[in-house]
């Protein structure tokens, strides 16, 4: 009997299983890897930990089975799409993987539209210019760490590093090159002109051959690392996604399914590209040659399934909870009773696992309402991304009895050097202390921690002990808490602008916030209280409404960036600048309005008698 083996090369970790040559499956394993989200939204993985999981899983497999590894007829691969891999010319990848899951390239994929305009690149590729794509992320990398590019012989996938690390090729295949998005559709060759305005050096991406293409041998060293034997045909097979066709069956024009994970999408199989007015769908390469296969997704699937059970099938689910039996059960069976076409009623998914404010997604149907996802949220402080502090403050106020002790122990200039080194820790390595105490542990929350804010609230406690002393030496250095406040803040701007406009990595940015709100909130005290001001009715009005501008303003943000979305803005320059003027005209207009509102409200009521 001879076998196939396939690895699913995923975000999560590499699925490998072991198939007769009848289409039995014997067996199969999971190797499963890290992912490294960071900078907000930057994904990284290791492409040495593609390789690993292969190697292991290979061999574990031909052990499992108990199989001489001769009689593996081929191994392929699906895998993760929208990635970039670049490696050199022996083939050793020259930084981590940026996976699909990344969205630093914003600024080159703005760059690129302003030389291709959005409805040529998606008459070309298919697809709408976007930082998700593999294209927009070599781009950075050319941006931002040029060095890596030089040395860069090839950017992959996912996959096809892995069939360069068995057979010594650097090929990729169609429908991995659709998710480059600087294919042309009409030839399945990278697009001279989609290539030409990106200023990528073309020679950079692998030659492209179809999916079904023998790539090679299995190398004796290959062999060595992975328990196959030498000389075993490997497969260039597919992207993930479109691979999923071939499991549903839709290797035909005309066979359409519909796939539900988490996200959900409806794709089908055509003869030629299908492109839509509104740029609503996309259109990949088959893995089918000849083939194309036009898709609609949206993000939540299974998800939507999942809330449904929990916000709105409390009963089925306690009913279920009862008999033993799967609530799903109850409420197909319930789903089962509704004629076809559920008498015109649409569900739209669009439900977003974080809200801004939980009250503005229920109102605009994101989610139903539940005093206990409301009381969660509190609770974690993801009410309003604002709403952290409260949780740091409620430790801060349960920990005030050290906090009174601790100045009168130590001496500020032992404290303060202790607390900025714990607050940089905290906010910066949280999940690596953490993952040394408790492997594998991992904290989502770190900016809830007190350590993260320890010094500015060991600075005040400091100050507080010793009032006089504190304004003295403010006075006697007020010069030079200035300069270093006008210098930190010219430097909190400069690479604050080239992290979020330019893309670009400013991994030390964390500390130079502290150092500039250390010495500027500090040096505006001096100054405050050296001179003091009179404030004009409209600045009592602005000071007062201060700390409502705070609570909300995450609110105007989100709305702004709607409109932005719903306006065609793509240009992150623009956004930002558009940004900084509504949000703070909007927050002050209306603070300063909630605060005449309740000024009002609290005037007596004069009573005729």
């Amino acid at each position: 009997m001879k076998y196939i083996l396939a690895h699913d090369l995923g975000t999560s970790g590499n699925k490998a299983t072991l198939f007769s040559d009848e289409g039995k499956m014997i067996t199969s394993e999971v190797f499963r890897y890290d992912c490294h989200y960071f900078n907000t939204n930057w994904a990284e993985q290791d492409p040495e930990d593609f390789w690993k999981a292969i190697c292991v899983t290979s061999r574990n497999l031909i052990d499992k089975a108990r199989i001489d590894p001769g009689d593996i007829a081929a191994v392929s691969f699906s895998g993760q799409m929208m990635g970039c891999l670049c490696v050199d010319k022996q083939g050793n990848p020259l930084r981590p993987s940026i996976i699909w899951a990344d969205q630093r390239a914003q600024a080159q994929a703005a760059a690129l539209g302003e030389q291709i305009s959005l409805r040529d690149f998606y008459h070309i590729a298919g697809h709408r210019n976007s930082a998700s794509y593999g294209l927009q992320k070599l781009m950075w990398v050319r941006d931002n760490e040029p060095e890596v590019y030089a040395k860069t012989y090839k950017a992959l996938n996912a996959k096809d590093f892995i069939v360069l690390r068995l057979t010594g090729k650097f090929y990729t295949e169609p429908s991995d090159a659709t998710s480059n998005a600087c294919i042309d559709l009409n030839t399945l060759q990278w697009s001279e002109k989609i290539v030409n305005a990106s200023g990528i050096d073309g020679d950079k991406l692998p030659e492209i051959v179809p999916s079904t293409t023998v790539a090679g041998e299995v190398t004796p060293w290959a062999a060595g690392q992975t328990g196959l034997k030498a000389g075993t045909p490997v497969v260039m097979g597919g992207g993930d996604g479109l691979c999923s066709n071939v499991g549903a069956g839709s290797i035909s024009p005309g066979r359409t399914f519909s796939g539900i994970g988490p996200s959900a999408w409806v794709a089908t199989t055509s003869e030629k590209p299908l492109f839509d007015a509104e740029m609503r769908t996309f259109t990949w390469a088959h893995i089918v040659p000849g083939l194309y296969s036009p898709t609609g997704t949206m993000q939540a699937g299974g998800s939507s399934y999942n809330w449904l059970k929990g916000q709105v099938a409390k009963y089925e689910t306690a009913v279920a909870k009862v008999q033993g039996i799967s609530p799903y059960d109850l409420i197909n069976a319930e789903a089962a009773k509704s004629p076809v076409g559920a008498n015109g009623v649409l569900f739209l998914p669009y439900l977003l696992a974080v809200a801004v404010y939980y009250v503005y997604f229920v109102s605009h149907g994101y989610f139903s309402f539940s005093l206990r996802d409301l009381a969660g949220y509190m609770i974690r402080g993801d009410l309003s991304s604002p709403f952290y502090f409260v949780i740091a403050l409620a430790q801060f106020v349960l920990l005030l009895p050290l906090f009174r002790w601790l100045p009168r122990r130590w001496s500020p200039s032992v404290l303060l050097p202790i607390s900025l080194g714990i607050t940089w820790l905290s906010a910066l390595y949280c999940n690596e202390i953490l993952g040394l105490l408790i492997p594998g542990a991992h904290f989502s929350y770190n900016d809830r921690l007190f350590t993260t804010y320890l010094v500015y609230y060991v600075g005040g406690c400091c100050a507080g002990q010793n009032y006089p002393r504190f304004l003295e030496l403010l006075d006697r250095n007020r010069p030079l808490l200035t300069a270093c406040a006008l210098i930190f803040a010219g430097a909190d701007l400069f690479f604050s602008w080239k992290f979020f406009v330019g893309g670009q990595s400013v991994p030390f940015l964390e500390m130079i916030h502290t150092l500039y709100q250390l010495t500027a909130i500090p040096a505006l005290y001096a100054l405050v209280v050296r001179h003091p001001v009179t404030l004009s009715p409209l600045a009592r009005r602005m000071d007062r409404a201060s700390f409502l501008v705070y609570l909300y303003h995450s609110l105007v943000i989100t709305w702004f960036n709607d409109l932005a979305w719903q306006l065609g803005i793509s240009r992150v320059s623009v956004q930002f600048l558009l940004r900084g003027v509504t949000v703070y005209t909007l927050t002050f207009l209306g603070a300063m309005a909630w605060q005449w509102m309740l000024s009002r409200a609290r005037r007596p009521i004069p009573l005729k008698i």
